[in-house]
């Protein structure tokens, strides 16, 4: 008798689990067919299924930096409206480069002084241009004027591994981490936390338990993120409300249920790289060893919508991109030769 009770009881439970599944998803399917829902995750797709690509850039200006300066490794850049500023882990520094890609000086060094780093892992820039760098390994972020002077610097929040640094606007920072901690912070020009978003992982559709498995840029307080799990391009205000959530065109499948973290790495460990520029998302995709042409994909969105516009292709490999934005902006492109792997500078002329 009391076997017959347990039963009947589990019976009831499954048949109400199944009607609460089955009434949400039909729910979010009946709304004119404008949303899909995946994993709890809404979002609206876009117009066209493949990519529209206008035409094949050509580079205005390319210098061999391997051949030149003995660079042969580099994963992070950031420019303001006179320098462009890449990390040297060989030779353990940061280099300068002028407009027309002229070496102009390098500075810090590999250490656990003042001004010295450890594990950067991004970089990015104010309004007065200053450089500001994300150190994961000494937990800290350190400000240096636009050619290299060091201002300041100060510990991140205490206990966290941190991904990206970003500018988010009104001298206040996104800190954002893609690790176990699933934190987000907004910070000050003195690195005080002024809010913190917890449960990011859920708020971006990202994956636990993988590394650098997006990326995340921010202006005028509104933040933007590209994910690979659901293959998301979402747009948040700084306290948490989702503007819009628009699928990512073409994008490249992963069995990430199958795959080791180490696999998911693309060259130089960064997976996707987005930067702003007026009302514009450009957006360089991931690309693994095998699959270089993948990565010369320069996908550009409506920064207000998430609408894919358009895409076009640059003339090598992306590791990294900026936009110098002075009296020509320019956008900026590092990567590798695919044959001798050897790291190219190389700047554009804006097409859009």
């Amino acid at each position: 008798m009391n076997n017959f009770i347990v039963i009947s009881n589990i019976v009831v439970c499954l048949v109400v689990l199944l009607s609460v599944k089955s009434g949400y998803e039909n729910r979010s399917l009946n709304q004119e067919n404008q949303f899909h829902t995946e994993s709890f995750f809404v979002y609206t797709p876009q117009d066209v299924s493949e990519r529209i690509i206008v035409e094949e850039l050509k580079p205005v200006n390319t210098k061999n930096i391997s051949q030149e300066h003995n660079i042969y490794h580099s994963y992070l850049m950031a420019a303001n409206s006179e320098y462009l500023t890449i990390n040297d882990p060989v030779n353990k520094n940061f280099t300068q480069f002028d407009s027309e890609l002229r070496l102009v000086r390098t500075f810090g060094s590999e250490g656990n002084g003042p001004g010295e780093f450890r594990y950067p892992m991004s970089i990015s820039t104010d309004t007065d241009g200053n450089f500001w760098f994300l150190d994961d390994g000494l937990k800290k972020i350190t400000v240096r004027s636009s050619k290299g002077r060091l201002i300041n610097e100060f510990p991140t929040p205490s206990g966290l591994r941190l991904h990206r640094l970003s500018y988010l606007g009104s001298d206040k920072f996104v800190l954002f981490s893609l690790f176990s901690e699933e934190s987000l912070h907004i910070i000050d020009e003195n690195g005080r936390v002024l809010s913190a978003l917890l449960n990011v992982r859920d708020l971006f559709g990202v994956r636990r338990g993988f590394l650098l498995d997006g990326s995340i840029t921010s202006k005028d307080g509104i933040i933007y993120y590209s994910g690979i799990k659901n293959d998301l391009l979402k747009a948040y205000t700084s306290e948490g409300e989702l503007l819009y959530s628009r699928e990512i065109i073409a994008p490249l499948k992963l069995d990430l249920f199958n795959m080791e973290p180490h696999e998911l790495r693309t060259r130089d460990g960064a997976t996707k790289d987005m930067i702003l520029f007026d009302d514009k998302l450009l957006l360089i995709h991931l690309g693994m060893e095998d699959e270089e042409f993948y990565r010369r994909y320069l996908d550009i969105y409506d920064r207000n919508t998430g609408n894919y516009l358009k895409t076009y292709l640059t003339s090598h490999p992306v590791d990294a991109i900026s936009i110098q934005n002075n009296s020509e902006p320019r956008l900026i492109v590092l990567g590798h030769d695919p044959v001798s792997s050897d790291i190219m500078l190389s700047t554009y002329d804006l097409p859009f």
